[in-house]
């Protein structure tokens, strides 16, 4: 507030433009050669600024005023001199109307007024402070254009100049991207639109100033004479704005724009600096500056301390086909909008769910420069604004499914440029659970297939399983709704037992129904692989459907994967020789509904023996099948992951061995889920020469490339097991890991579902719902549980996530 309360008594002491600069220590200093500063002696530096915003987020812009001045005992007691040479300020008391001003009445101009109450501002830091709570300074500096309107005879009837008694150098910048073209090639562009707000840009100079009869004539020209970037991901020289329209009036903002082209073949987002110059950027004193008072000694109070005469700021310029790192941020819209807390939910039971909406327009990562507006259930067509600002208020919804939540971003530029996006938002409903069958009916309940055996659709759900049958182990097919009530069907029809199921669905056309394939033992050493189909409401499996999918013989076929790609149903699995122990990797595929197969062979061809234990997956939205693997490639050391791609499902390429620790422990039983292009794998890791293991994830992008590595449940001192994981994502981004464990030093073993958040953070909890409690289990009893983690993205509502599992202790399967 202005430090003068009595607005009667000195009616000639409004300032203008008032803004506050804070000078702060900063990590790293980022310099960029050819902006110049000019500095109060004249000399002319690079403009070097703290990286990143100068640890002020939400700043308005940069300036170099006052940096050298912090050791000055005029201006600060005990300042210490901080690096670089620009610091952020925060713009106070905007009013940008004009017209005649009324010292009396103050208003417009950008005044603060004398007798002004508080005006508040939300300074954002963004810092890193040492451990051990370490010392970190910073200062402020309260900085207001003055104009002297009077003597103390007439400070009654003060004679206000403007816009002359306003800031010298622009006091506003906007910026948006158009036409963003930008990718990896030398001749890709996007285009830089910049608005300036300048009070004398295009103002009268009038000879005769001070002029009372003219009190909008300045004394000489001070125009926008340049607007300058720099971004050197993508450019190293200096890039010149083109005028397009606007006089510099608040609303008539001058309009620039900037080609930028990707001559450095960037592949990632750019942070450049803006600069806007006034056409007295440079000059001393009494050029620019208005004269000062004189104090009683006759000495005038400083003049040489102020001579850049520029406006900066940091512009984000995006790369719309950016990667983006798992598990920092969920990128949509070419990756304009960086959407934190999608659909992460403060369950209640009951039907009710709440949620806050932070969304990073990449423009934007102030949440200043854009407005933000709400529409809670958009239709897509027209917008009702339920709520504004960034992060959103809490969004509550009475009734379960999904909600489409509209974001409507607005610029603070004139004319405002406007972007909808709509967001998912899944409220949760009902959950239900049930238990399959009496004590004593089940064994390998859940499959070594893991999450090959269930799936989650718009209607329902489909979960095959092994059931003990007079002594035989039968696969049956558990067919659910999205209200709980379940059919079971026998699927296999033999005296042999049947095993390891996997199934897959065709939803449409004269081959709709499900497919199942799974193992059969013939009693002698061998085990083969065979599919059969029913009717997707899980009637329909007769003996006839059952074919066997290779003629081979003396070989165990097992861990069978089973996807249907454009009603081509392909299967993927590993075959062992009973003579000679050597293991590949399989497929086959049918085009007629599972009524005749193609053996296509060995699929992947690494020069290995031992490949085992297979997983699959289709690209959602697209036509790429992704198989993870296990290869024992030393027999001295341990097995590897392999990973390997297919457009068309028979060939595949890309194959690399994608294991974080290669050779020197087993990292095997691996299955692997997708969402948005990038890959999830989660595996068992143990070392061969020591008991124990670990579950762990890796996220991996489709060149199979890249990849991150997590730790999902590791060594707690005691030396545990591990069955194989399953692996879900589901509609919210959150990924799902199932698994058992029990230790080697007692009889206990322990169900767990872990939840990943993909936002920057590892969130491993084990939830009520999904925590079977303590049961006694003979020894490596935890390796025959295999647990169910499936989920799908529900159009409209149901269920997201399915678990299912063996509970030993009374052997019931429970999901």
């Amino acid at each position: 507030r202005h430090p003068f309360a009595n607005l009667a008594a000195r009616p000639d002491l409004h300032g203008f433009d008032a803004r506050a600069i804070i000078i702060m220590e900063s990590d790293l200093i980022m310099t960029y050669p050819g902006i110049d500063v000019t500095m109060p002696d004249g000399t002319v530096e690079d403009a070097e600024i703290g990286f990143y915003y100068a640890g002020i987020i939400n700043a308005d812009g940069f300036t170099s005023h006052y940096d050298e001045l912090v050791t000055d005992e005029r201006y600060f007691m005990t300042g210490t001199d901080q690096e670089g040479n620009l610091n952020p300020f925060l713009r106070f008391f905007e009013d940008p109307t004009t017209g005649v001003f009324d010292p009396h009445a103050p208003s417009g101009y950008n005044v603060m007024p004398v007798g002004s109450a508080i005006d508040t501002r939300s300074a954002v830091f963004d810092i890193n402070i040492p451990a051990g709570g370490a010392e970190f300074n910073f200062y402020i500096v309260a900085d207001v254009a003055y104009g002297q309107s009077a003597t103390f005879l007439n400070r009654d009837n003060p004679e206000y100049y403007l816009p002359w008694f306003n800031r010298t150098e622009p006091w506003r910048v906007e910026y948006w991207i158009e036409n963003n073209n930008l990718t990896s090639d030398a001749a890709s562009t996007a285009e830089l639109v910049v608005q300036v707000f300048d009070w004398q840009h295009g103002a009268t100079v009038d000879t005769e100033y001070p002029n009372p009869d003219n009190p909008a004539g300045i004394p000489q020209t001070s125009d926008v004479t340049s607007v300058e970037l720099i971004i050197p991901q993508f450019e190293n020289d200096i890039l010149t704005g083109t005028l397009e329209s606007g006089t510099g009036a608040p609303d008539d903002p001058l309009q620039y724009r900037i080609t930028i082209t990707n001559v450095n073949l960037s592949s990632w987002a750019g942070i450049g600096l803006l600069v806007i110059r006034d056409s007295l950027n440079g000059l001393a004193y009494p050029d620019g500056r208005m004269g000062v008072p004189v104090n009683p000694a006759g000495f005038p109070y400083e003049t040489l301390d102020i001579r850049d005469y520029s406006i900066y700021q940091y512009v984000h310029v995006n790369f719309p086909v950016q990667y983006m790192i798992p598990f920092e941020e969920v990128s949509l819209y070419d990756n304009e909008i960086l959407l934190k807390n999608r659909s992460q939910f403060a369950y209640e039971y009951g039907g009710t769910s709440n949620v806050t909406m932070m969304a990073t327009h990449h423009m934007d990562p102030s949440h200043i420069m854009f407005n933000y507006e709400w529409d809670y259930n958009y239709d897509g067509l027209s917008f009702d604004i339920q709520a504004t600002g960034m992060p959103s208020p809490e969004i509550q919804y009475a009734n379960p499914g999904r909600h489409d939540v509209g974001l409507r971003v607005r610029t603070n530029s004139v004319p405002s440029q406007e972007y909808t996006y709509t967001f998912p938002v899944y409220a949760e409903g009902e959950i239900f659970s049930d238990d399959l069958f009496t004590p004593g009916d089940l064994a390998y309940a859940t499959s070594m297939t893991r999450g090959r055996s269930a799936l989650v659709h718009d209607d329902g759900f489909y979960l095959a399983y092994v059931r003990i049958v007079t002594g035989t182990l039968e696969i049956y097919l558990a067919v659910g709704d999205k209200q709980g009530n379940i059919t079971h069907h026998k699927v296999t029809d033999t005296s042999k037992d049947s095993y390891a199921p996997a199934i897959t669905i065709i939803e449409e056309g004269p081959e709709a129904g499900v497919y199942v394939a799974y193992s059969e033992s013939d009693g002698g050493g061998n085990v083969y692989l065979y599919s059969t189909h029913g009717n997707l409401d899980g009637t329909g499996f007769v003996p006839a459907n059952i074919q066997r999918i290779s003629a081979a013989g003396n070989v165990i076929e097992f861990f069978p994967n089973l996807i249907n790609m454009d009603d081509t149903l392909h299967l993927y699995y590993m075959k062992y020789s009973n003579v000679v122990f050597t293991g590949f990797i399989y497929g086959a595929h049918s085009d007629d509904g599972a009524d005749t197969w193609v053996n296509d062979g060995w699929v992947v061809d690494n020069a290995s023996m031992a490949q085992s234990m297979p997983s699959a997956i289709k690209n959602k939205y697209g036509g790429s099948i992704y198989l993870v693997w296990s290869d024992y490639i030393d027999p001295t050391r341990g097995y590897d992951l392999w990973y390997a791609a297919s457009t068309g499902g028979i060939t595949f390429t890309s194959i690399r061995n994608i294991s974080t620790i290669r050779g020197a422990v087993n990292e095997s039983y691996a299955e692997i889920a997708e969402n948005k292009g990038d890959l999830f794998i989660a595996y068992v890791e143990g070392d061969p020469s020591s008991p124990g293991t670990s579950i762990n994830l890796k996220v991996l992008d489709t060149s199979g490339l890249f990849s991150i590595d997590y730790v999902v449940e590791g060594p707690t001192g005691i030396d545990e097991m591990h069955s194989y994981p399953s692996i879900a994502v589901n509609g919210a981004d959150e990924i799902y890991i199932g698994y058992s464990q029990n230790f080697t030093d007692s009889d206990m073993m322990y169900f767990v579902v872990a939840n990943i958040r993909p936002y920057g953070f590892m969130d491993f909890y084990q939830t009520n719902l999904l925590l079977i409690d303590p049961i006694t289990v003979t020894t490596n009893a935890a390796t025959q549980v295999n647990p169910v983690v499936v989920c799908d993205l529900p159009v409209e509502y149901g269920i997201d996530l399915l678990v299912a599992w063996t509970d030993f202790s009374d052997g019931l399967i429970n999901f």
